[in-house]
């Protein structure tokens, strides 16, 4: 962790998706493994507004909406969000919310994580937290290894029961996969 800056956030047990909205402003929905999504209207739709630009991926994990901002701990909002994504239907699918972690270009993203973060903050900084789709909220930035934050903020994920932690290299590249 020395000598780097990095975004905290909230590691989101949902159900992860991903959003692209292409050069004509039409929005699709894929599984992490690539299997179409096109029962996410709601998501979708919200996407297709001018404001979020085209040719972009919407990295994101599905919560089940109430679940979440109810603070319910991580094992039931997992499998609840989870049983709701398996559905077909908008309808089956409305009580879903798309929690947007990350955004990058299609075809690589070199830009740095710190540029994307910005974006994302100016995106998303008009829809609310109820909405259809919404920011990961960030706690913080750290310069370095800074362990004693990191401990304290993982206290309180273990006291609420949730998953854990996620550290965005604000001067690194999107870089596909896990790391």
């Amino acid at each position: 962790l020395s000598g780097k800056l990095w975004r905290v956030s909230e590691k989101i047990d949902g159900v992860r998706r991903l959003f692209y909205k292409d050069n004509r402003g039409k929005v699709s929905c894929y599984s992490r493994t690539g299997k179409k999504d096109i029962w996410l209207a709601h998501i979708t739709e919200a996407l297709e507004d001018p404001w979020f630009p085209e040719n972009l991926v919407y990295d994101t994990e599905l919560v089940d909406t109430n679940l979440y901002l109810s603070n319910e701990e991580s094992f039931i909002l997992r499998s609840e969000t989870t049983g709701k994504a398996s559905q077909q239907y908008p309808d089956n699918k409305s009580d879903l919310s798309a929690i947007c972690f990350d955004i990058f270009n299609l075809d690589g993203d070199l830009t740095r994580g710190e540029d994307r973060e910005n974006m994302l903050t100016k995106l998303f900084g008009r829809y609310p937290l109820r909405g259809p789709i919404f920011k990961v909220p960030v706690y913080g930035v750290l310069d370095g290894a800074d362990t004693v934050s990191l401990a304290y903020l993982m206290d309180g994920m273990r006291a609420r029961k949730r998953e854990g932690l996620m550290l965005m290299n604000l001067d690194a590249p999107y870089v596909p996969g896990r790391s």
